[in-house]
């Protein structure tokens, strides 16, 4: 009987070490993977961010200062879950 369940103690830890390692191959699998991905993603972003915008023009920026300027500070822009935000708390 002691025998048996010797043998049965054996089994278990054998079933868990081949788990484990499995385990551990899928780690490092994903491990380089998500690697991969990052790295990737970088260049994208360093790719994207060297993007260069072209110059506001003064008729432009008179549309936006007039955007801007032409509502009072104090007017309620947003209001939502028990929060007002006005004017002035976006523009500083």
């Amino acid at each position: 009987m002691k025998q048996k369940q010797k043998e049965e103690g054996k089994l278990k830890v054998l079933r868990f070490q081949e788990h484990k390692q499995k385990l551990n191959e899928a780690h490092l699998q994903l491990t380089d993977y998500s690697n991969i991905t990052y790295d990737s993603l970088d260049e994208a972003f360093i790719e994207e961010k060297k993007s260069v915008l072209p110059e506001l023009t003064a008729g432009g920026q008179s549309i936006i200062d007039a955007a801007l300027n032409s509502r009072p500070s104090n007017e309620v822009t947003v209001e939502a879950y028990g929060l007002s935000i006005k004017w002035h708390d976006i523009l500083g």
